[in-house]
């Protein structure tokens, strides 16, 4: 689910919003991989370095000016992706 969300903000550059259920709001490992999606915009270790080769060169094709040596996904994740919480009837 996370690893299908980060490609879709950032390799895609589409805005995604990520709907969290009440179960993943206990699982310690979601709420330490969400807060590195906020503040850093990546998850280490979540996408291979065949998937994030792939990924940054789709992302290069996008970069302004050429700069090819910048890895531009997580600041793209940043800005394309919101978390939003899905609360059950009580």
């Amino acid at each position: 689910m996370l690893k299908e969300a980060l490609r879709q903000a950032g390799a895609n550059n589409k805005d995604t919003v990520l709907l969290v259920g009440e179960s993943s709001l206990s699982d310690e490992r979601f709420l330490e991989d969400a807060h590195s999606v906020l503040s850093a915009g990546d998850v280490s270790g979540l996408f291979s370095a065949e998937e994030r080769q792939e990924i940054t060169e789709t992302v290069m094709l996008d970069a302004q000016g050429g700069q090819r040596t910048v890895d531009l996904a997580p600041l793209q994740v940043k800005k394309q992706i919101v978390f939003t919480r899905g609360f059950s009837k009580v």
